[in-house]
């Protein structure tokens, strides 16, 4: 898709030169941008390593319920970009391919949305 050949073009380019090119949409998304992160730290369940969680929570704040895939969720909140919708009673399905990471998962989190698996082309 057309917003895949952007994020893989992305990661290639420096900052500046992702907004120039892209918008500063796709430079926020892509965690190119400091103000890509929660700026007043209001949001205390927000654990994603590069501020995914508040920049979707700013885009989806108004919706009460939805449904994410997090593929690469470590143990459930360290670096979770979902944590916050789950504690927000958003529904989804947690994947991670490490074993000893995924057993942390209900461990840490108490999240029962867990899936042991590996995601990858054939």
């Amino acid at each position: 898709t057309a917003f895949r050949h952007s994020l893989l073009e992305a990661e290639s380019l420096s900052a500046d030169e992702v907004v120039a090119k892209r918008g500063r949409a796709l430079a926020q998304f892509c965690g190119v941008d400091e103000s890509y992160q929660d700026p007043d730290k209001s949001l205390v369940d927000l654990r994603s390593q590069g501020g995914e969680d508040a920049f979707m929570h700013r885009k989806f704040n108004a919706l009460h319920t939805g449904v994410y895939v997090d593929i690469g969720c470590n143990d459930g909140i360290d670096g979770s970009n979902t944590y916050h919708f789950h504690r927000r009673g958003w529904q989804g399905v947690c994947v991670e391919a490490d074993p000893f990471k995924f057993n942390q998962i209900y461990e840490h989190s108490m999240r029962r949305d867990g899936v042991n698996v590996a995601i990858a082309k054939r």
